[in-house]
């Protein structure tokens, strides 16, 4: 089979896009109508208080009334030996199955306390 050098350009590539918008436009959506979309979404996560005019999180809403964050981290762990452990910002649970069978376990909190909200 011969390979076509015109297969590989820019200009097949947009093609291509072209075509798969076409046949599948809610996995492919218009570049128009996908940016459209995105202004929208922003403009409400900013009345919302989600995040500021410049794209990034609001500051009220990172932070809990004590200044620690806002929102949950966990870390799940296991090395080659099948020791395991988790890890989290607040108190939290984790599930693990071993020979002994299922468990729930605590996990290893930064914060001694719950997260809250």
């Amino acid at each position: 089979m011969k390979i076509e050098d015109d297969l590989n350009t820019e200009h097949s590539r947009a093609m291509w896009l072209e075509w798969k918008r076409r046949i599948d436009p809610s996995h492919y959506p218009d570049p128009k109508t996908r940016a459209e979309a995105a202004e929208s979404a922003q403009r409400s996560m900013v009345a919302d208080g989600l995040i500021d005019r410049g794209s990034r999180p609001a500051p009220s809403t990172l932070l809990n009334e004590k200044g620690n964050p806002n929102f949950g981290l966990n870390f799940y762990v296991l090395n080659a030996r099948g020791e395991f452990a988790g890890v989290s910002m607040y108190e939290s649970h984790f599930a693990v199955c071993t020979a002994g069978g299922p468990q729930t376990l605590p996990t290893e909190p930064l914060f001694a306390e719950k997260l809250t909200g």
